[in-house]
């Protein structure tokens, strides 16, 4: 199983599409579907549950590519997710720090239309600050996309997106051309009833909310941190989550081999269907490993209702996760050592 991967992207169109409507995009009863919010009680039978519903949704932010593991090496074959929420943002990213464009009026707002690969257009608004025709700190750009169709650049699956983005650098330095390093740069990116629709499979993934960036790229490695207040995920596949006041921070070679380490943490509120609730996510010792193999040192705390706890630790051979579930985490009931997991088995 291949670990997470979070180089840079820097080709296809971004698939944050039109059609864009806002909504309740923060709330837990969007999309048709309620996620319960109530801190879920841990205990040995629903830890794997439980396990799973704090890490698919980070999985979702930063997995890369079909058949790859995400944070923590979960791996969500079965969403048919190709691309993640980093992957479309970072090409994005990439995509509008390369763009020209005539100069305007200080403030002024030009307006333009591209082609998707396939078929379906995405149409751009662009809010010049200083009149110099690229994109950079202060100026503000609206992405919406109307049904289009790209080929996933790993699996090459058609998938068709609608809905859209607002995309803002608040802060760079070093060059910000396309492909040009080193560069760091803070930006942000609200989503508003992103949809992409795999149509091979007909699974469907949907995305609202905010996320901030940092981003700095030496030329050999990548180090970021995604955060913000509140993001939804909705997946035809692994269910309903609503990540609050959250954290997942990360270093990695932008050209991995296997000798190359890379490294990674979460830290967030998350309530999704799957746990049937909330729990608090804390990376208490950050993920690390190398090349394309799962994690081989790590340690993450699951916390939910009556302080109970769910401890999950990557083993050093790079396979194995140890859990362990404390019901009170106050000595009450001793701590439960479970049945080593696999990364793979979560």
């Amino acid at each position: 199983m291949e670990r997470i991967h979070l180089a840079l992207a820097s080709s296809c169109v971004a698939l944050l599409v039109a059609g864009c409507g806002g909504g309740d995009g923060y709330s837990a009863t969007s999309s048709g579907t309620t996620i319960p919010t109530a801190a879920v009680q841990i205990t040995p039978t629903n830890a794997p549950a439980v396990a799973k519903g704090a890490v698919t949704p980070a999985q979702g932010m930063v997995k890369t590519g079909s058949g790859q593991a995400g944070v923590v090496g979960v791996v969500a074959q079965a969403s048919g997710r190709s691309r993640t929420v980093l992957d479309i943002s970072l090409t994005e990213f990439n995509r509008a720090r390369g763009l020209k464009f005539p100069p305007v009026v200080a403030g002024a707002v030009a307006s333009f239309s591209l082609n998707c690969t396939t078929s379906g257009t995405v149409s751009v608004s662009f809010q010049d600050t200083n009149s110099i025709g690229t994109f950079d700190v202060g100026d503000i750009m609206t992405m919406a996309f109307n049904n289009c169709v790209e080929p996933d650049p790993v699996t090459g699956n058609l998938s068709t997106s609608n809905g859209s983005a607002i995309f803002a650098i608040t802060s760079a330095s070093g060059a910000l051309g396309m492909g040009i390093t080193p560069f760091s740069a803070a930006f942000t990116l609200t989503f508003s009833n992103f949809t992409s629709r795999d149509n091979a499979t007909g699974l469907t993934d949907s995305i609202n909310g905010d996320i901030g960036f940092v981003i700095s790229d030496d030329g050999t490695n990548t180090t970021g941190t995604m955060s913000g207040t509140s993001l939804r995920m909705d997946s035809s596949a692994d269910g309903a989550f609503l990540m609050t006041y959250y954290s997942i921070s990360f270093t990695e070679a932008n050209v991995p081999t296997t000798a190359t380490p890379y490294s990674f943490s979460v830290n967030m509120t998350i309530a999704s269907t799957v746990a049937n609730g909330s729990v608090t996510v804390a990376t208490t010792t950050p993920f690390t490993g190398q090349g394309d193999g799962d994690p081989t040192a790590g340690v993450m705390v699951i916390t939910g209702a009556n302080n109970s706890t769910l401890t999950l630790t990557a083993l050093p051979d790079g396979v194995h996760v140890q859990m362990v579930v404390d019901e009170d985490g106050a000595g009450g009931s001793s701590p439960v050592s479970l049945t080593d997991t696999t990364w793979t088995a979560i």
